[in-house]
């Protein structure tokens, strides 16, 4: 596939599957032997929404090269749930990421995501800034 039918993949994975929590992206755009399989990958999106239930992320930018595409974005959410023996807060936070995704065949083989994880720490109260 081209770059760009590449990148309209992983925005497809941000803007359908995580900001209007469409699972059938999972099945439609990952490969099955992606991570733990479809099921495992359903799990860890519904985990996330349930904790962080108004989730949105906002591309910033996207380059696209052969079968990689490199994804900044913007994450904003509220902690509602238990994350990482976190009781919820409440709070809000936004934070900067960046990942990284290997198409193969029109499916998502692999994907490399760094978020700033001491900006939500931080921003929920659990740390000092």
């Amino acid at each position: 596939m081209s770059s760009e039918a590449n990148k309209a993949l992983a925005r497809r994975i941000v803007e359908e599957m995580w900001n209007t929590q469409n699972l059938k992206v999972v099945d439609e755009v990952y490969s099955p032997e992606f991570g733990g399989g479809h099921e495992a990958t359903k799990q860890f999106v519904t985990t996330h929404l349930t904790t962080f239930p108004d989730l949105y992320i906002t591309i910033q930018d996207q380059i696209a090269e052969n079968d990689l595409v490199a994804t900044r974005y913007v994450m904003r959410a509220t902690h509602q749930a238990e994350f990482a023996d976190i009781p919820p807060t409440g709070r809000q936070f936004t934070v900067t990421g960046i990942e990284m995704h290997r198409f193969a065949d029109g499916k998502l083989v692999e994907l490399w995501n760094v978020v700033d994880l001491l900006g939500v720490l931080q921003q929920l109260g659990v740390i000092p800034k």
